[in-house]
């Protein structure tokens, strides 16, 4: 599980609950572009036992009814930590070097 918190200025944090209770987390800063999409930017988010997530870009779009947003993993080529959504979603697109993803939320 993934949140992300934040204060007025847009300065948070990225917090990952692993499946076996292992918490991770660092530092995320949001943004609303002049498209008016949010833009969060999160570097690597360090887990007790010396892992990390590699950093991740995402941009998000919404209205009333359904939020979208895409993500952009960047690998790290000395790191030893695993993609932030690379064993929750299968089939991740992406270069040698970044993998995206993509989700839709949608409100009842």
């Amino acid at each position: 599980m993934v949140e992300y918190c934040f204060d007025a200025q847009g300065g948070g944090r990225r917090a990952i609950r692993e499946r076996s209770g292992n918490l991770c987390d660092g530092s995320a800063q949001a943004r609303f572009n002049e498209g008016g999409k949010l833009r969060i930017d999160a570097p690597a988010a360090h887990c007790r036992g010396g892992s990390a997530y590699v950093p991740q870009n995402v941009e998000c779009t919404g209205n009333e009814s359904a939020t979208h947003c895409r993500g952009r993993e960047h690998k790290e080529p000395s790191s030893s930590g695993k993609g932030l959504l690379g064993g929750l979603l299968g089939g991740l697109l992406g270069s040698k070097n970044s993998n995206t993803w993509d989700a839709k939320f949608y409100r009842k």
